[in-house]
């Protein structure tokens, strides 16, 4: 679930955008409309609803995107930046999950989220330790 992170002292109006939607709700939705095992409720989700918007009622297109929606998601249940978003006055908005806390292009990346995801697959095998 991504929860809004603000630091303490730092609270303010910020556009908060926190919503119930989580990955577990997300996953099993996907997985109820592509097995098409559980009857017709999945067009209830919010998955549903969103992808038959954004492909225009194309719902071949909608279960492709879906598919590749799951399988993203299933690589992400390992991020921690996917569970939170940082909310401060340089982000009024939210980080976007680390995406928005641009680093100096240390490590090759734009970006704290980025850094995270490259460190995942360069290090997959055995994560040297300790940490900079």
């Amino acid at each position: 679930m991504n929860i809004p992170f603000i630091s303490e002292g730092d609270e303010s109006d910020y556009d908060i955008r926190y919503k119930s939607k989580n990955i577990t709700d997300g996953t099993e939705q996907i997985i109820a409309w592509l097995s098409g095992k559980q009857g017709t409720d999945y067009r209830d989700g919010y998955i549903y609803t969103y992808l038959m918007n954004k492909f225009n009622g194309n719902e071949l297109v909608a279960q492709s995107y879906a598919l590749r929606m799951l399988i993203h998601q299933m690589g992400d249940l390992a991020q921690p930046l996917h569970s939170t978003t940082r909310y401060n006055s340089k982000s009024p908005r939210g980080d976007a999950g680390g995406n928005g806390f641009k680093l100096k292009r240390k490590y090759g990346v734009k970006s704290l989220h980025s850094l995270w995801d490259k460190v995942l697959y360069a290090e997959r095998k055995n994560i040297r330790r300790p940490f900079t």
